[in-house]
């Protein structure tokens, strides 16, 4: 153990460095760009804000006219690694610091690491310095190395331990210790979840199934060979559905609010847009964000995918070198073979429309299609080569004699690839037409000292000396053409004009403002580039915000003639010049102007139109045409009949508003709908003067109530139904492996004292 913690210490000291730029200066970012401002730091700098007011964030009324905020996973509430980032301090500025947030994802990659050494260590690479570099491969490699979103970081991590556990599950000698660490499996297997990703956590899945498999239909010596097979079957289905049973029940926090927003939700994905429940078309799984038949060039030369954004099969010149290596060396062990089998297949999948299996799978299995970036898949890839990375430098350190003839037809391979590369690189240099960038030349400069120092350990130098140049070219090589590829430079951006994270800072004057004004009111975007996701970010109620998804019945509401009544917009907020008349604030580019004619927070109706159809109310909606004021569409008959006529002058009063609570006073002279411009969604209570009271979909969105003549005490909180059986289940989950786990350590204790 003693010695585990050195190498795990080294780790950590390898990955503050490898991350330097992020960690230790203020020159760089990987949230400027406009979705890391405006979507996942928003999201968490609305959580933290929230949560150090001492309010769970269940519901955001700052974006979208208010919505739910655990709807989409990617906000991540419920992953105990972010407990952290909520308690911080905020300072001064009472904003969640860039610098909190960059130490949160270089965390996450410390993690991978640590759990990678482990999975190498169960799979049976004994060398610790090889261990060593594949969690660095892992960690600081391909995807997981290139990747921007926190969010899919610190799901990605927990990969190492799901597969781990689940070995341990179906290797184990008793049935209490399989079950056991198939719990353990399903564990990580929720915090996957709950770190906020779609994608990952189902990759996870088709590896616990996928290993499962390949485990139960392995050819045995058994003389019973069918009995054995069979047994081995009902045990891994067996295991499988403990892993999904547990990261079920411990993610239900999660999992619950998603299932209930999904059937209400509308997502984009590239240019289609369509309900959750919808199936996306194979066209937009297939041909957006996947690998293009170059990227096969890439494994060699990172240059050859260059500027493609968050994907590339890049994974390093040595880690590709030792991959080969492993998988030669050591193909007789089974998960050498399943490990380069799940490298090859994901790598084909994530072609996307240049693929068949791709297709295959499409139509094959369920749900895949939410995992609608195909060149995702190049996490597994690139997973299984961390791996076998770390076999090929045991094999390289091992100094048997029988590999040095081997090894010595691998150095011929190589150096005629070197002299190829040479010669393809060199010609068009020494001809004075350079086409080629500059980046080629450095993935040849990494091509020839990967060669190098295979030369140099294979002649026999397997020193101290040979460890630290075969790390130092890997890390050297990742940082140059993996990292910092996804990297930010701060001064380069802002001359750009695309520093969206000092953009959205730049709002501070007009918070200002805002915040001074008196009442309840919304602001509406226009112009362009504008920070849409402020509201998260400052505690300004906006109708605009940035995210994968959205109500379905909100739009159709928003863009309605009486969409900015509806909602209770009262200033409209932009950097457009062409507008005729005079702002009432401005700062810098941003300019603040009041609509001459806005509608309340709340107002008292006595007309109600009846209109069972939400198609159609939804439709006379959008044609407008009506007095919102005066006139309400609902759904479903009211349970007290109003007179009709028009409004009085109802006195309405907000004593308390808070995210997830809020209280008013109506006072009127004859019974009528109360319309709160507040978004209709399950989970919200009412109470009139003390009694439990319905709440009515209005006008297609906002929400309604019957009030009667005379006073009424009003008060709405935020009650999710779900959250009561997600604790227990969680709960459960935890406890109950806890549990189990005491039970078998006991019995384990006491069999070797008998």
């Amino acid at each position: 153990m003693r010695q585990n913690l050195k190498w795990l210490s080294l780790l950590a000291v390898v990955v503050a460095l490898f991350f330097w730029k992020i960690l230790f200066t203020s020159q760089f970012s990987i949230i400027i760009g406009w979705e890391g401002t405006n979507q996942a730091y928003a999201w968490y700098a609305y959580a933290v804000r929230t949560i150090q007011k001492g309010i769970f964030p269940a519901w955001n009324p700052y974006t979208l006219s208010g919505h739910t905020f655990l709807g989409e996973p990617q906000t991540s509430v419920f992953y105990p690694f972010k407990l952290l980032m909520y308690l911080w301090p905020l300072g001064e500025s009472g904003i969640l610091s860039p610098r909190l947030f960059h130490e949160s994802f270089v965390l996450a990659h410390l993690l991978g690491a640590w759990f990678m050494f482990f999975l190498a260590k169960e799979l049976g690479i004994k060398n610790s310095f090889a261990a060593f570099v594949a969690a660095a491969c892992f960690t600081f490699g391909g995807f997981f190395g290139r990747l921007g979103w926190v969010n899919l970081a610190d799901s990605a991590v927990w990969l190492p331990l799901i597969f781990l556990f689940l070995l341990r599950a179906l290797h184990a000698e008793t049935n209490a210790k399989r079950i056991l660490n198939a719990c353990f499996s399903g564990l990580c297997m929720a915090m996957a979840i709950l770190a906020g990703s779609l994608h990952i956590p189902l990759m996870d899945v088709l590896v616990v199934v996928s290993a499962a498999l390949f485990f139960a239909f392995q050819p045995s010596t058994d003389p019973a060979a069918h009995d054995a097979l069979r047994s081995r079957l009902r045990w891994s289905v067996i295991l499988v559905l403990v892993v999904g049973v547990v990261s079920f029940a411990a993610a239900s926090l999660q999992l619950f609010p998603s299932l209930e927003y999904a059937p209400l939700a509308r997502r984009w994905t590239g240019e289609w847009s369509g309900l959750f429940r919808q199936r996306i078309p194979y066209k937009v799984t297939s041909e957006i964000y996947n690998l293009g038949p170059r990227s096969l060039f890439a494994f060699l030369f990172g240059s050859a995918n260059l500027g493609s954004g968050e994907f590339s099969t890049y994974f390093g010149v040595m880690p590709l070198l030792l991959t080969v290596i492993g998988v030669w060396q050591h193909w007789g062990k089974v998960w050498v073979r399943y490990l380069a089998g799940l490298g090859v297949l994901a790598f084909f999948y994530a072609l996307g429309s240049f693929s068949f299996l791709h297709g295959l799978v499409y139509l094959l299995v369920p749900y895949m299609d939410k995992a609608w970036e195909a060149g995702r898949f190049l996490y597994l890839t690139h997973f299984a080569m961390a791996v076998l990375a770390g076999f090929g430098v045991q094999s390289l350190f091992s100094g048997e004699a029988r590999l040095q003839e081997p090894f010595s037809r691998l150095n011929r391979v190589l150096q005629w690839t070197v002299i190829v590369v040479l010669l393809t690189l060199g010609i068009p240099t020494m001809l004075g037409r350079p086409e080629i960038n500059e980046w080629f030349y450095v993935s040849l400069l990494f091509v020839i000292c990967s060669w190098a120092t295979f030369l140099y350990i294979i002649r026999g130098n397997r020193t101290g000396l040979a460890r630290f140049i075969l790390f130092a070219v890997i890390i050297c090589d990742l940082s140059v053409l993996t990292w910092n590829q996804g990297l930010l430079e701060k001064m380069a951006e802002q001359k750009k004009g695309t520093d969206y994270l000092e953009q959205m800072m730049s709002m501070r004057p007009v918070v200002d403002f805002l915040q001074s004004q008196a009442g309840l009111f919304r602001i509406d975007w226009e112009g362009e580039n504008y920070p849409s996701s402020m509201g998260d970010v400052f505690g300004i109620q906006t109708t605009d915000g940035w995210g994968a998804s959205m109500l379905d019945d909100y739009l159709p509401v928003k863009w309605s003639p009486n969409g900015s009544c509806l909602l209770n917009v009262r200033y409209v907020v932009g950097n457009r010049k062409d507008r005729p008349e005079s702002p009432v604030f401005t700062s810098g580019q941003w300019k603040v102007f009041e609509k001459p004619s806005n509608c309340p927070r709340a107002w008292v109706v006595r007309n109600v139109v009846v209109e069972p159809s939400h198609e159609k109310l939804v439709k006379r909606i959008q044609e407008g045409g009506f007095d919102p004021l005066q006139v309400a569409f609902v759904g479903e008959r009211p349970e007290v009949a109003l007179e009709g006529g028009s409004a009085d002058s109802s006195q309405i009063t907000f004593h308390h508003y808070q995210e997830d609570r809020f209280d008013l006073t109506v006072k009127t002279s004859s019974p009528g709908l109360l319309v709160l411009s507040e978004v209709f969604y399950p989970g919200w209570e009412a109470t009139v003067n003390g009694q439990p009271a319905h709440i009515y979909k209005v006008d297609g969105l906002l929400r309604g109530l019957i009030v009667s003549s005379g006073e009424n005490r009003i008060v709405l909180r935020y009650r999710p139904r779900w959250f009561l059986a997600g604790v227990l289940l969680t709960a459960l989950a935890v406890a109950g492996t806890s549990i189990f786990a005491a039970l078998v350590w006991r019995g384990e204790k006491a069999a070797k004292h008998a």
